[in-house]
Order: structure tokens, then C-alpha cells, then sequence
């Protein structure tokens, strides 16, 4: 049976140029927090996955994402969500995440990798996350488009972090890039960006960029949201 071109505008089918939306979009990209970033890739997908591969840990990823995560810890529409950090075997302290670390700042430890994708992918269906950081081994591309399409509908932004592996870009995310130490900071090697082209490596000062977040926080300081970091499975009630 054939419809008419009312019948599919009444079912939604068909959009007119003239019509104007009945719902406001959200950006596409939120600042990161550095003007060179922002000048060169628009600055972070809203949501989705991006993968960060340092070529060693601590080169200054964390340095990299901090600021937009207090900024969605500030935001209107983000403050009863949570942010969830997935270190897997890292050895990650809440008061080296400086102002990132809040009362909505939930840090799950002692997860396997197979773990971290579980406790990741259940995270992004139920909504509940304005971003999430994990430390992955691996992310075949199966797993990467579930994730992607997961955090896309919950409106997440994820940070990945991996160890600098083959340059595959097939990856169905939004953002992958490289990041190798610099004089000033840290050299941004983009090379997977969705919808849009690579771009040339660029330079990124991190030595005068938001001190306060990045300074340690008091133990004292530190200790009141202790019981956000949580041991995994005892987070589930398991023994």
C-alpha cells in the first residue's frame, strides 16, 4: 500500500525545510577547556566514546579531561548526575583528581577488564552518568558501536584510555587520538574523528591551564567522599 506524502508527514516520516523543530538540539561539541583544542576539533563531542591513547600513563591525560568534567559537574542539567570512574588496575587516588573529585563522583575499583566493559555498558543504559572514564585493555569494534550507541542515547561522554596501540581508525566512536608528551604539554595527534577529517598534530599547553583543578586535595578533604570509592563487586552486594 502507498501513502501519500500527508500520510507520511502525519506519521513523521517526512521532515519540511519550513518547519521548525518542536525540541532544541544539543550542541554538538562542549568546550574543553583549552582554546587551542576547541579552535582545532571543536572542542569534546557531547557524548559518545573517545578513546585517548597515551604513549605512557601519566604523560598528563587526566590534566587533559579535567576541565570538562567540572564543567558538567557545574551544569544545570548535570548536577544530580553522577561521574564515574572505571581505573580497572590503576592505582588512582581521589585526591589526585583535584576539583573533579565531588560528592557525585563515584570511583569503582578492582574490576577485571571484562568487568569494566560489564559495569561500563550497564552505566550507559541506564542514564544515570553525565561522563565516565575507563582504563580499557581492548575494544573490538563490536563492542566500541554498542558503547557508542549507548552513550549517544544517554547523552554520556566517555573517556577511554588505552595504551598506544595500532592506529586502527575503524573504531565506530566519535573521537581517537594520541597523546605524546611536549616542552609545553602535551602533542594532540587526532587521528579518528567521526564525520569529519583528520586533523594535523597540534600543541597543547597544559602549564597555565585552571591550576585549581588540578591541585591535590587536602587527605582531610579527600577522606569526606571516601565512600564513593567503592571495591567492585562489593558495589553489587556480592561477597
Amino acid at each position: 500500500m502507498s501513502l501519500s506524502l500527508q500520510e507520511l508527514k502525519n506519521r513523521r516520516l517526512v521532515w519540511s525545510a519550513n518547519q521548525a523543530p518542536n525540541h532544541i538540539t544539543e550542541p554538538a561539541f562542549i568546550p574543553s577547556g583549552f582554546t587551542v583544542l576547541d579552535e582545532q576539533i571543536g572542542g569534546w563531542p557531547n557524548s559518545g566514546l573517545v578513546e585517548l591513547q597515551p604513549s605512557a600513563m601519566g604523560v598528563g591525560e587526566l590534566r587533559l579531561i579535567l576541565p570538562v568534567l567540572a564543567s558538567l559537574a557545574s551544569r544545570t542539567t548535570d548536577q544530580t548526575k553522577l561521574q564515574v570512574w572505571l581505573p580497572g588496575c590503576m592505582q588512582l587516588m581521589p585526591q589526585g583528581l583535584g576539583a573533579a573529585f565531588t560528592s557525585n563522583t563515584v570511583m569503582l575499583k578492582s574490576l577485571s577488564a571484562s568487568e569494566s566493559l560489564w559495569v561500563l555498558d550497564t552505566l550507559l543504559q541506564s542514564g544515570i552518568c553525565s561522563a565516565v572514564v575507563c582504563w580499557l585493555d581492548t575494544l573490538d569494534p563490536a563492542q566500541a558501536k554498542r558503547l557508542q550507541i549507548a552513550a549517544k542515547e544517554s547523552n554520556t561522554l566517555v573517556f577511554c584510555i588505552r595504551s598506544m596501540v595500532t592506529q586502527d581508525s575503524s573504531l565506530p566512536i566519535s573521537l581517537r587520538m594520541r597523546l605524546q608528551p611536549s616542552d609545553q604539554g602535551l602533542l594532540l595527534d587526532v587521528f579518528k574523528r567521526q564525520n569529519a577529517y583528520a586533523v594535523e598534530p597540534f600543541q597543547l599547553n597544559l602549564n597555565n591551564a585552571s591550576p585549581e583543578l588540578y591541585r591535590r586535595q587536602k587527605i582531610s578533604d579527600a577522606h569526606a567522599y571516601q565512600h564513593n570509592v567503592i571495591s567492585f563487586p562489593s558495589a553489587l552486594g556480592k561477597s
